[in-house]
């Protein structure tokens, strides 16, 4: 069947890689709900999108890459 493995720890680190959206964590929604002294807000939720999609999809290349390669190597002693 494989190596479940290095998939689930993957899996475990692209679950934090989710910036694209204001709610993605408490901080970001906390700033999204920052005004200043007239009631305005200071961000927009295209503020995220325009920031968080290409983080997110930079996370996920590298977890797909690089995390597996080093998830491979860090937890192959487990099966030995």
């Amino acid at each position: 069947m494989g190596q479940p493995v290095p998939l689930v720890f993957c899996c475990a680190l692209a679950c934090s890689a989710a910036m694209a959206l204001p709610v993605s964590s408490f901080p970001n929604l906390n700033s999204l709900s920052a005004e200043d002294d007239l009631g305005g807000a200071y961000l927009r939720p295209a503020h995220f999108l325009l920031a968080g999609v290409p983080a997110t999809l930079v996370a996920g290349v590298l977890v797909a890459t690089v995390g597996y390669v080093l998830a491979v190597r860090m937890l192959d002693h487990l099966h030995a």
